[in-house]
């Protein structure tokens, strides 16, 4: 289950970036 928890890390961090680029655009507007 160890890698479960890792793949979730990555789709936390991936989603985190894309809202932290889709809000910069958003403020650079």
């Amino acid at each position: 289950m160890v890698w479960l928890n890792a793949i979730k890390k990555e789709c936390v961090q991936a989603k985190a970036e894309i809202y932290s680029a889709f809000f910069s655009l958003t403020i650079s507007r």
